[in-house]
């Protein structure tokens, strides 16, 4: 590909909503692209040559991609799937090409230990933690709860139409979604059926420009990526560039499998992340092919043009989109986490303002999991000496420091008038009972 496609599926990849939004944020969906890219790059030299080999270069590839498989499992584990699949083609490739076992042996003498040398710590974290190299549940809720072709078949469909919304069909999120619940329908499958749904949540999907990071639509990438996989499989005899055919295709595979893998949630875009970053080569490949090839000189003319004008698009709204959340915060920071969830903002504010100005110090905090914890260190991590979790009920208790005596307490729960914590007792503010999501609770008395 020239310089104009490599230019070209770096804008593709940028001016997608979930991309351009969590670059924005704290997720670490970016850095573990980072990490499958890397790891993509030494694998398309081992694939490139005529069979492997137990030399210098070799065993730094394959150490440098053991590398990437550790950091990818502890930045987000999703980026494995990914990863498993294209060392599945590496092997059937070195089957083709009838590569020693004894070198791939050696190579794997090499690769097993430099990812496990990386892994060692979070293991003996895990162990101390819970007594397990990972979390029991770690992965259950992500990945789909049946091995049912048709319920496989139909997650797929769920998660390949989360990106479907566009502003070019009235109402798509609409039609879309009764299509798939139509599709589901005629396979006798239970669409919000747990297995396929987190937590069994009814099937939605999200309107055309949702640029939340966390539910943001894809709309141009996935749109040009299915273009594309048809336009490829009609031209898959006729291409000359092998290494490019079989990249595109490959990633395209490894797409749609992860979509039928990964369980269906409101939230599923941001799993998405690396695997839009490996469709960008695909996208820009086979739109420079259709150009060159497609039979009518008015579409080849016409598909560049049409992707690019939509990628424009999506940055006009996005530009929109923050700079509204910049102005939302342009005077208090704080106030700026709050933008998708202003009715929280006010109770926020008041229990961290009682805090600052009666010059509490220790502070603890009995969070929820879907608490706006970040913020509240933001605003009194300049006034508190120590703010440390209580009352903690799950695994990490061990780690509760049990000689802490908090002189106030945060909490997104009321636990009645009062509470008992080690030696005090704790007192609701009675100032802020009104509030629907957070309270404080100041020290009052010892037992």
């Amino acid at each position: 590909m020239g310089g104009v496609m490599h230019i070209w599926r770096l804008f593709c990849f940028f001016s997608a909503p979930s991309i351009f939004g969590e670059a924005l944020s704290t997720h670490v969906d970016q850095f573990a692209t980072l990490w499958l890219l890397i790891f993509l790059y030494y694998y398309i030299e081992l694939m490139q040559d005529e069979c492997l080999h137990n030399d210098k270069n070799t065993v730094q590839n394959c150490i440098i991609m053991a590398i990437c498989i550790a950091f990818g499992y502890l930045t987000k584990p999703s980026v494995l799937i990914g990863m498993a699949l294209l060392l599945v083609v590496l092997l059937v490739q070195c089957i083709k090409r009838k590569d020693s076992l004894i070198i791939i042996g050696k190579l794997l003498l090499w690769v097993i230990p430099s990812m496990f040398l990386f892994l060692l710590p979070e293991f003996y974290r895990n162990l101390q933690s819970f007594s397990a190299l990972t979390l029991p549940i770690a992965g259950q809720r992500q990945l789909v709860g049946t091995f049912k072709p048709l319920y496989v078949l139909v997650n797929g469909i769920k998660n390949l139409s989360f990106n479907l919304p566009n502003i070019y069909l009235y109402e798509s999120d609409y039609w879309i979604a009764a299509i798939v619940y139509r599709i589901a329908g005629l396979l006798g499958v239970p669409i919000d059926d747990p297995s396929i749904s987190e937590d069994g949540r009814a099937f939605y999907l999200h309107a055309a420009q949702t640029y939340e990071p966390d539910m943001a639509v894809n709309a141009v990438l996935l749109l040009a990526f299915l273009l594309c996989f048809i336009w490829g499989i009609f031209r898959i005899k006729k291409q000359t560039n092998g290494y490019a055919k079989k990249y595109s295709m490959t990633v395209a595979v490894i797409f749609i499998i992860f979509c039928c893998l990964v369980r269906w949630e409101p939230y599923v875009s941001r799993y998405m992340i690396s695997y839009l970053a490996l469709l960008c080569p695909m996208i820009a490949f086979e739109t420079e092919d259709f150009s060159e090839n497609f039979i009518y000189p008015v579409g080849r003319a016409f598909l560049f043009p049409a992707i690019l004008f939509m990628c424009c698009i999506e940055l006009f709204g996005l530009s929109v989109y923050h700079t509204k959340i910049s102005m939302y915060g342009s005077d208090d920071r704080f106030k700026g986490y709050f933008y998708n969830r202003q009715e929280i903002y006010s109770d926020y504010d008041e229990v961290c303002n009682i805090v600052k100005s009666k010059g509490y110090k220790t502070i603890g905090l009995v969070l929820s999991g879907d608490s706006y914890e970040y913020p509240i260190w933001q605003r009194l991590n300049s006034s508190a000496e120590l703010i440390n979790h209580i009352m903690v009920m799950n695994e990490s208790v061990q780690y509760e420091k049990t000689d802490f005596m908090p002189e106030c307490i945060i909490s997104t729960k009321v636990m009645g008038d009062e509470i008992e914590y080690n030696e005090f007792v704790y007192e609701l503010n009675t100032d802020i009972d009104s509030n629907s999501e957070l309270w404080l609770y100041e020290i009052n008395r010892k037992k």
